[in-house]
Order: structure tokens, then sequence, then C-alpha cells
């Protein structure tokens, strides 16, 4: 434990909750909540930043034409497993800001243009089934996809 670790509360020495952890948790969800739509705005932005448009990989031996092959980079496959991980917080206010945003547009987008990219629709089936298997909780965001 180091120097900036808070002192433990008696309760959680006893190993039950503290008294006050559902108070904070659900602070910290409402603060998280009021700052998504902000950090959405941001991540769909970078999702299809005109800088993107250059990352290409020229003359790629397996490639049957010889055209300059796009590729999706580890910083928006990151991007995206960022949005994969609010989807899988299953918060109403996080999927509302979600449907909002057009980051989830621009996932999909992604996932059509880079056909070969795995890892990228590893991330988005992974962020679908949540959807769809989320109930009628998620009815919202099943909606969005279904439109």
């Amino acid at each position: 434990l180091g120097p900036h670790t808070p002192p433990a509360s008696p309760s959680a020495s006893a190993g039950l909750p503290a008294e006050n952890d559902t108070t904070t948790t659900s602070s910290n969800a409402a603060a998280l909540a009021r700052r998504v739509p902000a950090l959405l705005a941001g991540l769909s932005s970078l999702l299809s930043h005109r800088n993107a448009r250059s990352w290409t990989l020229a003359g790629a031996q397996y490639a049957r034409r010889r055209r300059p092959i796009p590729l999706l980079g580890t910083s928006r496959l990151r991007i995206l497993r960022l949005v994969e991980s609010l989807v899988l917080l299953g918060d109403p206010s996080v999927d509302a800001a979600l449907r909002e945003s057009d980051v989830l547009r621009k996932a999909l987008e992604l996932f059509w243009q880079f056909e070969w990219c795995s890892m990228l629709h590893q991330t988005i089936a992974n962020l679908l089934v949540h959807v769809f298997e989320g109930g009628k909780d998620r009815a919202g965001l099943q909606n969005y996809f279904l439109a």
C-alpha cells in the first residue's frame, strides 16, 4: 500500500461494505454520466479524423490490388474498445448518451469498411451481443441499431 492509499474503514476491514459505498458508487456513476456526452463527441471526432484517411499499407504482399490498403490503427481500435466498455456498463444514462451521439454509427461504418479486421469485428460483435441480450432494459439501444 502506498502513501496515497486511503485508510481502511472498520467495516471494510471486517469484510463488510462501508455504509456509504452505495452513495459513493451512485455519485461516481452520476459524475460519469454527466461527462459521457462530451467524451463521446471527442471520441466520435477521433474516429473520423481526417488524418486517419492517410493511414494505409502500400504494396502488401497479400493484396491482390495494387492500391494502398486503409488501416484501422490501434488508436481507433482502442477508442472502439472504450465505447464497448461504456455499453457494457448497462447504465441507462450512458445508453441515452450513446444513442444521441454518432459514435455507434461510426463504429458500424468502420465495421463494414475494414472487412478483414478481426479485432474490430470482435469488439463490435461484443458490443452488439451485450445490447441485444440486454433484454427490455436495453430497448433504446436495440431500437437504435434496428432503425
